[in-house]
């Protein structure tokens, strides 16, 4: 994949990538999984153990599954061998805005990656919807609850 003098620079960007799944993945789960109702993130539901709340956790198993298997779809995309690979890197077109769109979307990932997790890891704004919580609407809450 990488020409001579590159390889470091490929080597870094795939690493990178790799790196970015995992919390790429969790932030987008955070965000999902928070639209289901009942919350699949209260313990409360758990312990009551409804049968409604059972397909609810059913259903985000589902999904889970689904998505895992649609990403199969892509791989017809992937080269099958070395030398496809290094055929399709001769005969296609090359272009520099290729690589400012790659680094541009790697970029965005990290950013929302990072800025959803962090949301999600603190207790005064894991409540908020954006990091897969119900809202922390104090006064509505709170007049809801009594």
């Amino acid at each position: 994949m990488a020409d001579s003098g590159n390889e470091g620079m490929v080597y870094g960007l795939l690493t990178t990538m790799h790196n970015l799944g995992t919390p790429f993945a969790r932030a987008l789960g955070n965000q999902v999984y928070g639209l289901f109702e009942p919350s699949l993130s209260d313990a409360k539901y758990y312990i009551a153990d409804t049968v409604a709340f059972r397909h609810v956790v059913a259903n985000s198993f589902v999904l889970s599954y689904a998505l895992a298997l649609a990403a199969l779809l892509l791989l017809p995309l992937m080269p099958d061998q070395k030398v496809m690979a290094q055929q399709r890197k001769r005969q296609w077109p090359a272009s520099p805005r290729y690589a400012q769109i790659t680094l541009g979307l790697v970029f965005t990932a990290w950013v929302y990656a990072i800025t959803i997790d962090m949301l999600a890891m603190f207790p005064s704004t894991m409540c908020l919807k954006i990091a897969g919580g119900d809202g922390c609407g104090g006064a509505a809450r709170n007049a809801t609850s009594v």
